[in-house]
């Protein structure tokens, strides 16, 4: 690593579309549907007749963490060179690829089994394969949790070694990626709406602070 190279330098489109996708996430997560359903009958029907507006959603996160991951491939280029920078990069890399994953199977595929099935009289078969989409969703979903989290800790050890505002987004961030390990790992976080919204705000807030500094730094 070169220690006399700055910690941030600017780049203002990364900025923009890191701070862009931050905030439309957050809206759209606010969008997202809830099942409110109970038995199998019931909850069919209402993933079938959200189904569009769900495929809508999801289709339109799926186009904010790409955009996303553009900004934070932005960001990582923009910092100090060396093995915390690019293995942050990775890290937020994975963890797309695994919300993409998430939101394919949540967004698109449950809402097309529901809709074959919601007029048949007997979903006997159905259960079982809606359950293990279930449990692939949250498979997808906790590993782009945790890498994301991962990401954030690895480009704040490198925010942190300025000063002044640059060292203290670099601290928010090592203490939320902390944080968000820990609540996956002791079970605290539970990836429904409500607790991935919970995450989403909360990487939000981060990445507008990072955006900002990537705004306002010195040009390279």
């Amino acid at each position: 690593m070169n220690d006399a190279a700055p910690i941030l330098t600017r780049d203002r489109a990364s900025a923009a579309l890191m701070a862009f996708a931050a905030v439309g996430m957050t809206a759209l997560m606010a969008m997202h549907p809830s099942l409110q359903a109970h038995g199998l009958q019931s909850v069919v029907r209402e993933i079938a007749e959200g189904a569009g507006m769900n495929r809508a959603v999801h289709g339109a996160l799926l186009v904010m963490a790409a955009i996303s991951a553009a900004g934070h491939a932005g960001l990582a280029a923009r910092l100090r060179p060396g093995i915390l920078a690019r293995s942050g990069l990775l890290a937020w890399l994975g963890g797309t690829i695994g919300m993409f994953a998430a939101g394919l199977i949540n967004g698109f595929a449950v809402g097309a089994l529901a809709e074959r099935y919601a007029g048949a009289s007997d979903l006997t078969g159905l259960g079982p394969v809606l359950s293990a989409l279930w449990e692939l969703n949250q498979a997808a979903a906790a590993v782009g949790v945790a890498l994301m989290s991962v990401a954030v800790l690895l480009w704040s050890l490198v925010l942190v070694q300025d000063r002044g505002a640059v060292r203290i987004v670099g601290g928010a961030g090592c203490l939320a990626g902390l944080a968000a390990a820990a609540a996956m790992l002791g079970g605290f976080l539970t990836l429904n709406v409500h607790g991935f919204g919970l995450f989403v705000l909360g990487q939000t807030l981060w990445s507008l602070a990072a955006a900002a500094l990537l705004w306002t730094r010195k040009a390279a």
